[in-house]
């Protein structure tokens, strides 16, 4: 058989009062990639640079290290998405007795990313250190028609 061996998880009852007990503390199926630490501690002229020309981004404001100076903002200022190259963790401590049973939480089950929205409320200038935290926020049980059902967790992060 072709699915032999592969997890086949299940949206449970029981699966999701396990990831209800999870709001407020970070969700074990969102993975945060290879690396524990962020790629820039805190934010320099070069790593807004570098961020920029990988994202094909030519704004002098970004690129050029003289033009900075020269505007409003009176030197580097990182492009919308630098965040996502920072931030030390700081998420809630979880208990273990909450932390060992709920690790399982909708295990198996194939996840999908809709979207996202951010809210920016000053611009990351050069020698920002950002912290980041990361909790579910709220889980609801939704009826599906390709799948039956669906849950759909709501993730929190701020920078």
């Amino acid at each position: 058989m072709a699915t032999e061996g592969l997890l086949q998880g299940r949206i449970t009852d029981e699966s999701l009062d396990l990831m209800r007990q999870r709001i407020g503390y970070p969700n074990p199926t969102v993975r945060n990639g290879i690396i524990e630490d962020p790629w820039n501690i805190s934010a320099s002229q070069e790593a807004i640079r570098r961020f920029a020309i990988s994202n094909g981004d030519d704004n002098p404001l970004f690129v050029d290290p003289d033009y900075p100076a020269t505007t409003r903002w009176g030197g580097p200022i990182a492009p919308a998405g630098f965040e996502m190259s920072m931030g030390v963790k700081r998420y809630p401590d979880m208990p273990d007795d909450i932390e060992r049973p709920t690790r399982a939480a909708l295990k198996g089950v194939q996840l999908f990313h809709s979207g996202g929205e951010n809210f920016y409320y000053a611009p990351i200038r050069e020698g920002v250190k950002l912290y980041v935290s990361r909790w579910v926020e709220k889980v609801e049980d939704k009826v599906s028609q390709f799948a039956g059902r669906s849950a759909i967790v709501t993730n929190g992060k701020s920078y």
